[in-house]
């Protein structure tokens, strides 16, 4: 397994889907995981990562990107992550390993890792794209106002499919995180690639304990969680706290509505809009453990228009018993539980402020989708389950 991202801490939803998709499979297959450390952050699951059956772990320490290595990146030929990411010690462990030791395959977690082993052709190589990266960037060039960074995003939206073409005839197979993913992947891919599965974002269910019963219900928090260095999750973030939650407060004016935004580096802007706010609204910025904070949530709001993501903040927020309101975007991976009414699905401003406004004076309905969402986490979205399912597909593609 290659990782171009440090698994640890595992705060965002890259390290966290690597991190657990190595331990998993590690209960199936030996696993042998290469992936940086950037330096002045813990190593923190190198304990783990090696007595929970991980046949071997090389952290590669480095430098995290700096700006400079992101100006160069936006002008390689390479899609930007592709060139930022790359690392040469990497690169020299891979082709080390490959040479000392006999792998029966190579799993590489996003496109980035791909340049350290193609055009290898006696193992057979599995990506695990976690996006479906053309269809985000094609997304990315609608999302600015700024001519200066939709050119940027055009060109590597142009660069990304480029290099996703050029990559395919490498592959054995590919690795999606829902059935919507795969079948936009195979779309454009089955021609070349002979294997495509689904492996879901999943929870560590003893991790994400279910939240205690809320005890003041004149209380509203709403809350909105998700790395905020992203521009669609900053987008989303402001949509609740300047249109939704002040919407809400009017047709609900018994209770006392707040917003919570959960996730790391919130920007200059986002602070100033929170602060100035005529309601009480929480940032967190980054921390060390989400759940307490998402124990506080009464409905987690996504109106999110753009971005794409490995939607774990689903499957965690489901776990620990949060109701969920969302925008299609949103919930992609998830939407057959729009149909069961366990996600509730919101295309503009009215509708999420209904959907809300709804839930908010049902308490009964709020502890019906409580149970319900994590009954769904424990029986679909556990960690084991997924690699296990994982560990048969990959099984299937070695004998093919």
């Amino acid at each position: 397994m290659i990782s171009p991202v440090p698994i640890s801490p595992a705060n965002v939803g890259d390290r966290v889907r690597i991190k657990y998709l190595a331990l998993g499979m590690a209960q199936h297959h030996q696993v042998t995981l290469v992936a940086p450390v950037y330096e002045g952050e813990a190593n923190k699951e190198k304990g783990r990562l090696q007595t929970g059956k991980i046949a071997a772990y090389y952290p590669i320490r480095m430098e995290a990107p700096s700006f400079r290595n992101k100006v160069m990146a936006l002008f390689s030929k390479l899609p930007f992550h592709t060139k930022l990411r790359h690392s040469s010690v990497i690169d020299r462990q891979v082709k080390s390993l490959l040479k000392e030791e006999q792998f029966d395959l190579i799993y590489c977690h996003l496109l980035q890792t791909l340049p350290y082993v193609v055009p290898l052709k006696a193992i057979p190589i599995l990506l695990d794209q976690q996006n479906v990266d053309g269809e985000y960037w094609e997304r990315q060039t609608k999302q600015y106002s700024n001519a200066i960074l939709t050119w940027i995003a055009k060109r590597n939206w142009k660069k990304t499919v480029q290099f996703e073409q050029d990559m395919l005839p490498h592959l054995a197979g590919i690795v999606s995180v829902s059935e919507a993913d795969k079948r936009a992947t195979q779309a454009y891919a089955q021609k070349e690639v002979p294997h495509f599965f689904t492996a879901k974002n999943g929870v560590d269910i003893m991790a994400f304990p279910l939240k205690k019963k809320n005890k003041n219900s004149s209380k509203l928090v709403l809350g909105f969680f998700g790395s905020m260095d992203l521009k669609y999750n900053e987008d989303g973030a402001l949509a609740l706290i300047e249109n939704i939650l002040p919407l809400v407060q009017q047709r609900l004016p018994e209770l006392v509505c707040s917003a919570m935004i959960i996730g790391r580096n919130p920007s200059q802007k986002l602070k100033e809009v929170s602060q100035k706010s005529a309601f009480d609204i929480t940032v967190t910025g980054t921390v060390d453990e989400v759940i307490p904070y998402l124990h506080q949530l009464t409905i987690l709001v996504l109106p999110l228009s753009s971005g794409a993501g490995t939607k774990l903040r689903i499957a965690e927020s489901m776990a620990v018993g949060v109701p969920i309101v969302g925008s299609p975007l949103a919930i992609i991976g998830f939407e057959q539980f729009v149909e069961t009414n366990q996600l509730l699905l919101a295309e503009n401003t009215a509708e999420f402020v209904n959907q809300i406004c709804q839930l908010a004076i049902s308490p009964e309905r709020q502890r019906t989708l409580i149970k319900a969402n994590r009954t769904l986490a424990e029986q679909e979205y556990s960690w084991s389950g997924i690699t296990s399912k994982l560990s048969t597909d990959v099984a299937q593609l070695l004998k093919s």
